[in-house]
């Protein structure tokens, strides 16, 4: 059993840094690249492009934090309530954007 934990641990680490550098590099994609859920305009395309840029952010910091909570989770209870949090503000995270998006077209 205890060799089984390390390989779910090591699984959860390369996942982890593959899904952070993605997330990285997509913090830095041009506005061509993203596809936005509103039309852009000269009018609004630097308020959207810093919305998409912040989601990001915060997806990374989230999906970050969810992946060493489930690496912890083998050792320790609470760490099981952490990924259910850190899941929950990714999913409010999207809701949000989408909120301002609207918003701000």
């Amino acid at each position: 059993h205890e060799g089984m934990g390390k390989n779910h641990a090591s699984q959860y680490a390369n996942f982890g840094s593959l899904l952070f550098a993605l997330l990285f590099g997509g913090a830095y994609a041009p506005v061509r690249c993203i596809n936005f859920p509103v039309r852009i305009g000269k009018h609004n395309v630097v308020k959207q492009y810093i919305l998409v840029i912040k989601l990001i952010r915060i997806f990374n910091i989230f999906l970050t934090m969810f992946m060493v909570a489930g690496i912890l989770s083998d050792y320790y209870k609470w760490a099981a309530i952490l990924k259910v949090i850190s899941l929950i503000i990714c999913v409010l995270s999207i809701g949000v954007y989408y909120i301002l998006a609207f918003r701000y077209k």
